[in-house]
């Protein structure tokens, strides 16, 4: 059920693809929902239109992030956040909690203590 919505959302976003239309962060948010267990050319196909974007907001970062953590990929999850931080895009609680999901998956526990630094700093 998960992948057929997935499926789904990602043919809508093909139709507006060959209507020329681009899509934005709303569009790539809509993707959240259903980003769990996908295939690969899926994943591929959303990061095609993370890169596209001409203005990535923390909405978009967090949805390529959990697309990469939902998929079993954590080394891509914490490699696109470290481009996040060097994009100078201050990371959310949502943000904070996909990445120290994946810093679980990697044993990175330097990364982890940064994100629970962080946490203490703002708060959050």
């Amino acid at each position: 059920m998960q992948n057929a919505r997935f499926d789904d959302s990602l043919e809508v976003c093909k139709e507006m693809e060959a209507l020329r239309l681009k899509p934005d962060f709303g569009t790539i948010a809509s993707l959240l929902p259903a980003v769990t267990n996908t295939t690969s050319n899926n994943v591929s196909y959303v990061k095609e239109i993370f890169m596209k974007l001409a203005k990535k907001s923390v909405v978009s970062w967090n949805v390529m992030i959990a697309v990469y953590v939902n998929n079993s990929m954590p080394a891509e999850a914490v490699n696109l956040y470290l481009q996040m931080e060097k994009n100078r895009i201050e990371p959310d609680a949502v943000t904070i909690a996909s990445i120290l999901h994946a810093c679980g998956d990697l044993s990175a526990l330097s990364l982890g203590r940064r994100m629970h630094e962080y946490v203490e700093r703002k708060k959050l």
